[in-house]
């Protein structure tokens, strides 16, 4: 099936609709269009438009879904291209994001972060808090992909003792950025059982 934005967005539109055949359909239609490869570069064009914030967090949905389950079979430049599109989103686009769609995509990062971690992004931890000390604005966004780390952690293939360094690596750096940020939000780290 082939699919294009605007079968997507009716799609999920159609999930709300009162007949239950339509709704059906829709919800297979979407299932299917979330294993497909079409559904990349859809996802993108999803977080693109301005109109609708539920199709932007489809869109951050979608691609969330994708990095989890088709990382596995993506080439390292095609791995290179999402990790920047969505640390660009991130970075570039706060603002333009409802918080939902916001945190989706900075769940996305930690999940890229962590399947490249163990090869070719073994920076990954420092880059999130060298980018949290570059400003006020990149400082909120590290936080919560950093934040997410723990969540994720349990659904990604990584090796125990990995798990470990990344939780140690993670509280010792949110502590050199405790004073920028509210205590809140370390403590709930703190607490992350990973």
């Amino acid at each position: 099936m082939q699919f294009t934005t605007e079968k997507v967005a009716q799609d999920y539109l159609n999930l709300a609709h009162p007949n239950p055949q339509i709704r059906e359909q829709a919800n297979m239609d979407l299932l299917q269009f979330k294993s497909s490869s079409q559904a990349w570069l859809i996802s993108k064009e999803l977080l693109n438009v301005q109109v609708d914030p539920s199709l932007q967090f489809l869109g951050a949905q979608v691609l969330y879904l994708k990095i989890r389950t088709d990382y596995s079979v993506l080439q390292e430049q095609e791995i290179d291209e999402i990790k920047q599109y969505v640390l660009e989103s991130i970075y570039e686009g706060q603002g333009k994001f409802n918080q939902q769609t916001f945190k989706q995509l900075c769940t996305s990062a930690s999940v890229i972060g962590l399947k490249m971690i163990q090869n070719n992004w073994k920076n990954f931890i420092q880059d999130m808090i060298n980018l949290a000390n570059s400003s006020t604005q990149n400082l909120y966004a590290s936080l919560e992909i950093l934040s997410s780390l723990c969540r994720e952690l349990q659904g990604v293939d990584v090796q125990l003792s990995l798990v470990q360094d990344v939780k140690i690596i993670s509280l010792k750096n949110f502590q050199v950025l405790i004073p920028r940020i509210d205590s809140k939000r370390f403590e709930s780290f703190k607490r992350c059982r990973c």
